[in-house]
Order: structure tokens, then C-alpha cells, then sequence
């Protein structure tokens, strides 16, 4: 985002997954099947997105309605706010099921 020659990043971000799945055959066509899964691994906690309203500078030239030409990022540009702002925390699933 850029704001009157000033620039504001959100840092980069990387998660890493793992599933693991095993299968064991009882009878004929019948088998049991379990499922892991670990999300996010190595609990990254870095903010992906937040505020980035932007707010009249009325300190700045004004057209000649007395509107501000210029614009001037919120107090709170950049802060996260939601739980979607941030990557998801560490999970763990596991599943079980038969196939037939």
C-alpha cells in the first residue's frame, strides 16, 4: 500500500502442512483407513492483512469545494483487528474410516 510516497507492507508469510495417511485391509474389499494432519507446522504467526482505510488530509491543499486533495492513512493502518488477519494458528486433525 502507498500513501502519499510513504509505503506499508504486510511481511511475507510461509506455512508448511503435512498429512499423513495409513491403510490396513480386515477383510476382502474392507479396509480401516486413519488420517493426520498438522497445519502450519512451525506455528507461524505472521499478519497477512489489516486496516488500510485511508483518511482526507484536510492540513493538505483543498479543491475548491473544501475537499482535501490529498489522503492520509488511518492512526490504526496496519493493525490487525480480525482473527482473518492473521495465518491460522498451529492444528492438528486426525480421521479414521473404513473403505469398502
Amino acid at each position: 500500500i502507498r500513501f502519499n510516497g510513504e509505503t506499508f507492507n504486510f511481511g511475507s508469510s510461509l506455512t508448511f502442512d503435512l498429512s499423513v495417511n495409513y491403510q490396513l485391509p480386515v477383510v476382502k474389499d474392507v479396509k480401516v483407513w486413519i488420517k493426520a494432519d498438522m497445519i502450519n507446522i512451525f506455528d507461524d504467526d505472521s499478519q497477512v492483512s489489516g486496516e488500510d482505510d485511508v483518511v482526507g488530509d484536510f492540513s493538505g491543499p483543498l479543491n475548491a469545494l473544501g475537499l482535501p486533495t490529498t489522503w492520509v492513512p488511518r492512526s490504526d493502518t496496519q493493525d490487525g483487528e480480525a482473527a482473518g488477519d492473521f495465518v491460522l494458528p498451529r492444528e492438528y486433525r486426525f480421521s479414521i474410516g473404513f473403505r469398502f
